[in-house]
Parts: C-alpha cells; structure tokens; sequence
C-alpha cells in the first residue's frame, strides 16, 4: 500500500466541528471504524481531552494514541483493536465483559464473569450507554428474571440462539 493510499483510509475529523454540526462524536468515530465501508483509523482533534470518549472508545476495544500538541489541544489515533477469545479464558468475579462488533452489531460477551456480575455489567452498560441500537449478548446462562428486567428498562429481547455454555441474545431499545 503506498503513502498516499494509506492517507486515503484514514478519516479526520474535529470534536467541535462534529458538536457544532450536532453530530455525536461517539457515532461518528464508530461508523467510521465499523461501518459498511470501514477506514483502518481515525484521526481527531479536539481543543479538550474527551475522557468519556476516550473510554466508551476503549471499552469497545479501540486502540488510542493520545499526543498532547500544546495550544491546539489533542490529537487522537483510534484504530479498532483487537478481541479477545473468551472461551479460552477463565472465569471470575473480576472480569469485565468484552465488547466486538460483528456484520456491524455491537457484541458484549460477557462468558467469563461470574453469576450475578455477568448480569449487573450489563445492566449497567444499558443503563449507562446512550446506544439505541440493537446489542448482541453473548452469556453462560439465562435466569428466568433477566428478561423481565430487560423488559422494564425498556429493551426488547430475543434468543438467537442458545447451546451449551453460550446463550446469544439480540437486545433492541423499544420504540428503536
């Protein structure tokens, strides 16, 4: 690949100009990464640090290089990183779910963390996260009281399907 095709596959954009436009920054960056016609990275100024970027960005696994350019603010390389197998690790109270995209679908696999935590990390992505899309679960198991919290926090579920030790849900924000 030359230089000049490598520049082509890389997406710019300004934190400001995304906010001034009322884009989401957070959408634009993932559609960018993981979109039907993906860029290999992601290149974003911002006069400010966007911590809570910074982290959603992380947590779905995204590689960022942060360069401090003194009076023009930050410099951001986000590159989508790379996942995890879960079945080959093992479980505990203190892991944390591990999040991919697949066919363009945000994945939480949440396999390797301990009953009743499995659970709870994922009510506390859904109740944290502003994602109005559909969510994929991966899970260990499938206690009769989840999908009724699912329910009352406002997503609607369905079982896509369901073998030993791996239960995949398709999770949709009602009125999506």
């Amino acid at each position: 690949m030359s230089l000049e095709q490598h520049r082509e596959n890389i997406c710019e954009f300004s934190v400001e100009s995304l906010l001034a436009e009322s884009r989401i920054p957070l959408d634009e960056v993932i559609d960018a990464l993981f979109g039907e016609s993906p860029y290999s990275s992601v290149l974003l100024s911002s006069a400010f640090d966007p911590l809570p970027l910074r982290q959603k960005l992380t947590e779905l696994g995204c590689d960022i290089v942060r360069i401090d350019t003194g009076q023009h603010g930050w410099l951001f390389s986000i590159k989508p990183g790379r996942f995890k197998d879960n079945a080959s690790e093992e479980k505990g109270s203190g892991g944390k779910p591990d999040f991919y995209f697949t066919d363009g679908l945000l994945h939480m696999d949440v396999r390797k963390i301990d009953h009743p935590d499995d659970f709870l990390a994922i009510l506390r992505f859904i109740d944290s996260s502003e994602l109005d899309d559909t969510l994929c679960i991966i899970l260990s198991s499938l206690p009769d009281r989840f999908l009724p919290l699912l329910k009352e926090r406002g997503w609607s579920c369905e079982i896509i399907s369901a073998v030993e030790e791996q239960i995949v849900l398709a999770l949709e924000k009602s009125g999506s």
